[in-house]
């Protein structure tokens, strides 16, 4: 909380002093010397390690799609995703199905330095330190502690979770926007009410474009302005927050009257399955620790490595961090304290609902204001000093090798360079002008895109498209025995596409496999890499 300067008997003004365990501000932005060299450490740490895992990681294929969209912007100025029409058969013509402002961004980025794996996953790297940034002010605007500043730069800086999800895709920009816009807001409230407004909604009608879940940082945005300025705010408040937005729908506005029909046929078939079904509320939380938090998050499901459900304890630390924010009366007293569990809680249940796939990727907006509170508790139970501090130091430091491990466990596996990258290779010295690689999108990137890649789970069996090629990945086998499984006339369709493709090519690292199906004359069949 800012300090408010007082008069003294001759007419000038000073502050008073900090409160004890605060940061004094001496250094750069607020920060005494010794935190901003620690803060520009940390974030250097945390772009390599994102950065490393980032030329490490499988990629996926969404990612190969929305390279296709940027590389279209980037080189013909028109946003579409050719490989993926055998899910949506319009992506040919123009994209609905996800909003522009990443895709528009990726464009200007490849334009500017290329098109290639490291060039489009940077650019989620430096959004996920925007991010971390973002984060950071935010924890200090709710508490100048000098030890949850600190506890903030390890649960957020080494989190392997941001880490990991800031290496790929654009979920990482609109956490981003997000987070800078409820910063903005906390940073600038006291100062100009109006302005704050105006900034934080302009960066999340930004993030608004980029993804619809900047629903999560709308929501933590009103639940800070609600429960810190309700009784400030005024017409002209709601006005000013409103006009990002109106600019927003406008321009999105426009390019969605260049077809409305397509627009609302793909952005449906995109949002279709997303809510929840018919579960009632106690088998909704059921099914979200069971399958989002327990499974893809902490590891408890096959083929996950087992090192991994060690992230079990990860969810207690932040429930303990929520219960602990909520108990502890030097938190609880704190307005601003009360409004960032308030947000975490509300993200937690709007997350539950709003995704009923229960993927991973979508925790980017749920696992900060979790590190948030964390870090606020970590340092209460270090305030006290003796073993108690000795207990929260030992917890951080675990949390922090805990992050570098993973990433360095990640790397070695280098699942990019010794499972992907050889079947890429493979196609590449092997397929001819006209010949079609039915392949995750993730193969575009290096095929020329649509040029000979198609997307198409179900091979040819709809569409009628004769493969020359068919690449099989791990998760894509899974995808194509499940199908075999529902529809005996794909099984068929299947006996006798494997006729005439047979296995010419295989390579694999860790739990990662990729099978290349081919013509006999298309190439001799070649060994598995491992």
């Amino acid at each position: 909380m800012p300090v408010t300067a007082t008069s003294t008997a001759d007419g000038s003004t000073r502050r008073p002093p900090p409160p004890a365990g605060s940061t004094s501000a001496t250094g750069p932005f607020g920060l005494s010397r010794e935190l901003f060299y620690a803060t520009c450490a940390t974030l250097v740490a945390f772009l390599i390690l994102t950065l490393i895992l980032a030329a490490t990681r499988p990629p996926q294929s969404d990612e190969g799609h929305f390279a296709n969209a940027g590389a279209a912007i980037a080189s013909r100025g028109r946003f579409v995703m050719p490989m993926w029409t055998p899910w949506i058969s319009t992506l040919d013509q123009r994209v609905y199905s996800n909003m522009p402002l990443y895709f528009l961004s990726l464009g200007a980025w490849f334009k500017a330095f290329g098109v290639s794996w490291m060039t489009f996953r940077t650019l989620s790297a430096l959004f996920g330190v925007v991010m971390v940034v973002s984060l950071l002010s935010i924890l200090r605007s709710v508490s100048r502690e000098r030890g949850a500043f600190v506890a903030g730069l390890v649960l957020l800086g080494l989190n392997y979770d941001l880490i990991n999800l800031s290496s790929a895709r654009y979920d990482v920009m609109t956490a981003a926007l997000s987070a800078a816009g409820i910063a903005s807001y906390l940073l600038m409230r006291e100062r100009s009410l109006e302005r704050a407004l105006l900034v934080a909604n302009t960066f999340l009608a930004a993030a608004c474009l980029t993804h619809p879940y900047a629903l999560f940082g709308m929501l933590g945005l009103a639940t800070f302005v609600l429960m810190l300025d309700l009784r400030a705010l005024r017409f002209r408040h709601v006005a000013l927050s409103a006009a990002p937005y109106v600019v927003a729908l406008l321009a999105w506005g426009a390019y969605i009257a260049r077809d409305p029909d397509m627009f609302r046929e793909q952005f449906a078939e995109n949002a279709s399955g997303r809510l929840q079904g018919r579960l009632g509320p106690l088998g909704m939380i059921g099914a979200e620790i069971k399958e989002r938090y327990l499974g893809r998050f902490a590891g408890w499901r096959p083929g996950a490595p087992l090192m991994m459900r060690v992230k079990v304890l990860l969810l207690v630390a932040y429930l303990a961090g929520i219960v602990g924010c909520l108990s502890m009366r030097s938190l609880r007293g704190n307005p601003r304290v009360r409004a960032l569990v308030t947000f975490t809680v509300l993200s937690l249940a709007l997350l539950m609902v709003a995704d009923a796939h229960r993927w991973y990727v979508y925790l980017i907006y749920v696992l900060p204001p979790l590190a948030l509170c964390l870090a606020l508790v970590t340092n209460e139970i270090g305030k006290p000093g003796g073993w108690r501090r000795w207990v929260a130091n030992a917890g951080l430091v675990a949390y922090g090798l805990f992050g570098v491990a993973s990433v360095a466990y990640r790397a070695r596996l280098d699942v990019h360079h010794r499972a992907f990258l050889p079947a890429l290779a493979y196609l590449k010295s092997h397929v001819q002008d006209d010949d079609l690689v039915i392949a995750g999108g993730e193969f575009g990137l290096g095929l020329d895109f649509e040029k000979h890649v198609l997307d198409d789970p179900w091979i040819g069996y709809h569409n009628r498209r004769a493969p020359d090629y068919v690449v099989l990945s791990t998760d894509g086998r899974s995808k194509l025995d499940a199908y075999v499984a529902a529809d005996s006339g794909f099984q068929r369709y299947v006996d006798s596409l494997t006729t005439t493709l047979k296995p010419v090519f295989a390579s694999e690292a860790g739990n990662v496999r990729y099978e290349v199906l081919g013509r006999p004359d298309s190439g001799s069949a070649a060994p598995a890499i491992r």
